[in-house]
């Protein structure tokens, strides 16, 4: 199982900002992935700060822990390859024994966890000022948006480097729940 830490500055973009950043970046390859999310019935790894998913990017599958980082910035992600699929599934998740272990230090089995909603995304990741850009178009559950990401190792100087790039395409900096977040949100309207 891989451990990193990820800091990263995410913002909402409507669709004429999202066309004019892919032209001012030359953005044309998109590779498609789908995000299927879990959780126990009563939210525990939501409660955590958390999140569990497994992200298939043509048959590949890795499941991916998600929890805050509690001496600071950013999230620790936990992540185990798994076998390839086509169809995601609770079975599936159940071969991610490593991160399964990890969550029992939370009281979290996995009998518990539950399928609760999938995400697909056309993304574009480029290298930018010592970080990595990351164009998103996502489609889930009837909804379609678009989001700028921005990965970098130091959160001062992410933060900077990003709220410059917004001003610099008179992009409004706007609140960006996650996708796990936007996703279930969804579902309740």
């Amino acid at each position: 199982m891989k451990k990193e830490l990820e800091i990263e500055f995410k913002n909402l973009v409507s669709a004429p900002e999202f066309t004019k950043l892919t032209q001012a970046f030359t953005i044309t390859d998109f590779t498609e992935q789908t995000n299927t999310y879990f959780d126990t019935f009563d939210g525990k790894i939501k409660a955590l700060g958390g999140a569990l998913r497994i992200r298939q990017k043509h048959s590949k599958c890795e499941c991916t822990l998600k929890l805050p980082n509690p001496n600071g910035a950013g999230l620790f992600e936990f992540t185990q390859q798994l076998p390839d699929a086509t169809t995601i599934t609770r079975e599936l998740l159940t071969q991610a024994l490593d991160v399964l272990t990890h969550l029992e230090q939370y009281h979290i089995r996995s009998a518990e966890l539950q399928l609760l909603t999938s995400l697909t995304t056309r993304r574009c990741e480029i290298p930018y000022r010592n970080g990595l850009l990351v164009f998103d178009e996502s489609f889930y559950n009837g909804h379609h948006d678009y989001e700028l990401e921005f990965e970098h190792a130091d959160f001062n100087e992410g933060s900077r480097i990003f709220q410059e790039l917004l001003a610099q395409y008179d992009i409004p900096i706007r609140e960006t729940p996650n996708k796990i977040k936007r996703a279930m949100a969804s579902l309740a309207k």
